[in-house]
């Protein structure tokens, strides 16, 4: 009896002569004669080859470079306008962009023309749309009721604004008895002679109080603080009798930004806790 083992590996090494009898001298078995052979078993059938010739070549497919192909514009910018208001509106601004191509590589008077003329009709018929969306908005009922829950629209932001302003001016109200702004001024800086209206304007709205200092006036501050350009702002908080200074802002600053700088000196210096208050 053939062991199972045995029966496997038999059949592997007829597997494996099978495989480089099939593919000697490029031959290949024929069915019929494969299988006729029944004195000699099938695996002693001779299986007619055809050989190949050495010397035939395979004609290779010859590789040709094309010249990349550029996109070339027109010379002249051609507008319908006879039909420009059936045309549909995304083929209007992709013909608005390719007459600004035209344009700029051909920048003839009638080109620049075209386009000018163009790009004015875009922006005519977004403004008109604009006017109204708004006019709706006001006048339709539903639109009202949609637009009243919207917070984008001006009076939402401008409330929404004058409502964190508010709440700024308290917050720098609550800190104006234990806080002040000390300015680094020089004479002939016509920035500084800005700045102190400004200052004077934030003493008004939240009680915070400032103090202009003169450079030359006190040269050690000056280079213990590292003052290098004017006006330049210091926060100075004085809680428990122990100043701590604080750069705010350096240059020319708005009201508002230096109601920020203030804000997130405070922030800076641990007084502030709510990040609301400082990043808007």
């Amino acid at each position: 009896m053939i062991r199972p083992i045995a029966l496997f590996s038999l059949s592997a090494v007829l597997c494996s002569s099978l495989l480089a009898y099939g593919v000697k001298d490029g031959c290949k078995p024929h069915s019929e004669n494969f299988y006729g052979d029944s004195e000699r078993g099938w695996f002693y059938s001779e299986a007619p080859c055809t050989k190949k010739d050495e010397n035939t070549s395979v004609a290779k497919t010859p590789t040709t470079n094309t010249n990349k192909k550029y996109k070339l514009i027109p010379k002249v910018v051609e507008v319908p306008w006879d039909i420009i208001d059936q045309i549909d509106p995304e083929q209007i601004a992709e013909m608005e962009r390719d007459a600004q191509k035209t344009a700029l590589m051909y920048p003839t008077d009638h080109n620049v023309k075209q386009h000018r003329l163009l790009h004015k009709y875009v922006v005519k018929k977004s403004v008109a749309y604009a006017k109204a969306g708004d006019r709706l908005g006001r006048a339709d009922t539903e639109l009202a009721a949609w637009r009243s829950e919207i917070p984008l629209s001006a009076f939402a932001r401008t409330a929404s604004l004058k409502q964190a302003g508010d709440k700024n001016n308290e917050t720098l109200r609550k800190y104006s008895s234990m806080a002040g702004i000390v300015v680094i001024t020089q004479r002939g800086c016509g920035y500084c002679e800005k700045q102190i209206p400004i200052l004077e304007m934030l003493r008004e709205q939240t009680g915070f109080t400032y103090k202009e200092v003169d450079m030359a006036q006190a040269p050690t501050a000056v280079i213990n603080l590292g003052v290098a350009t004017t006006p330049d702002m210091f926060l100075v908080l004085n809680k428990n009798g122990v100043p701590r200074w604080h750069r705010v802002a350096s240059g020319l600053n708005t009201l508002s930004e230096i109601k920020q700088a203030i804000l997130i000196g405070l922030h800076s210096l641990g007084e502030i806790k709510d990040n609301t208050i400082i990043y808007k």
